[in-house]
């Protein structure tokens, strides 16, 4: 949609009445005479991340129709933010970390806290993110929280099995899936690290340990770098978007690949043979990658 937000993704659009925020939130119980005159939301949202049910209940609690446009990646949000300086969006789901693509573009405005009922509902360490790195000068967050991915490891049943029954971040360095495998490249990085842990090439924590500073970053990243680049046959594809992951698996040759949740269990959910788990290092959420990003920055 266009301007929900999401831990892993959303915000709002300059231009929309701040009493949208709630529907951002959620249960979407808003007026239809405080959130839209016309009676109707435009947003963007990514692709099999909302349900047709809560677009139904929430037109039943409020009235309101919603109408609604997928997306794939960030970079087309922006590209389609941009070609119409926000026209005809209300709502939009920019990703938690990309704060600094939107601060000095002029299309988003701060949601008013004030008038959002259940904020209580949600984490504070959640809404930190809105309120420091999406904090344009210093209105207020210009984001808040509304889903919180994972990414994780998703596979072709039919073609391939992990080791034990329990997959890994290291399938995708397993030898035996040479040019079969697909990562996006920081967050695949930051899995094989993890995995790194696991088989004694890094210690334990050291990932964890990493987030601390610039200075613990680097020792322990180029280490990960080294390791990935010795191994970079084991890559038929970097992924960045729904259909590059969906594609990957059904189509271009991928058996397993570090993945969101939202495109495999959506294939899942269809009959495809592709699933989507945990590993046993654990999976990743948003805020792991957006930490991760921002040493990286340096």
């Amino acid at each position: 949609m266009s301007k929900i937000v999401d831990t892993k993704r959303r915000s709002i659009v300059k231009g929309t009445a701040v009493a949208g925020a709630a529907a951002a939130v959620g249960p979407w119980v808003v007026s239809p005479k405080v959130l839209s005159s016309s009676g109707e939301v435009n947003c963007t949202i990514w692709t099999d991340y909302i349900p047709a049910n809560v677009i139904e209940d929430f037109t039943a609690a409020t009235g309101i129709k919603v109408n609604y446009k997928e997306l794939g990646s960030n970079e087309e949000l922006i590209n389609q933010m941009k070609a119409t300086k926000g026209a005809g969006v209300d709502l939009c789901s920019p990703t938690n970390n990309r704060s600094g693509q939107w601060v000095d573009l002029n299309l988003l405005q701060p949601f008013d806290y004030s008038r959002i009922a259940n904020l209580g509902n949600l984490n504070p360490a959640m809404l930190k993110v809105g309120d420091t790195e999406w904090n344009f000068g210093g209105k207020g967050s210009h984001w808040l929280p509304f889903v919180w991915g994972t990414e994780a490891i998703g596979w072709r049943t039919d073609l391939y099995t992990p080791p034990g029954g329990v997959p890994s971040y290291g399938n995708i360095w397993d030898p035996e899936n040479e040019g079969k495998t697909m990562i996006r490249p920081h967050s695949g990085m930051l899995g094989a690290g993890l995995y790194m842990e696991t088989i004694g090439e890094l210690e334990p924590g050291d990932v964890w340990k990493a987030y601390s500073s610039e200075e613990a970053m680097r020792p322990v990243w180029q280490k990960i770098t080294d390791f990935c680049i010795a191994r970079k046959s084991q890559i038929k594809l970097f992924w960045n978007d729904t259909d590059s992951q969906k594609n990957g698996l059904l189509n271009d040759g991928v058996v397993v690949g570090q993945t969101w949740d939202g495109p495999v269990l959506a294939m899942k959910s269809q009959g495809e043979p592709v699933t989507y788990q945990a590993p046993k290092e654990g999976a990743m959420d948003g805020w792991t990658v957006w930490r991760c990003q921002q040493l990286l920055k340096t």
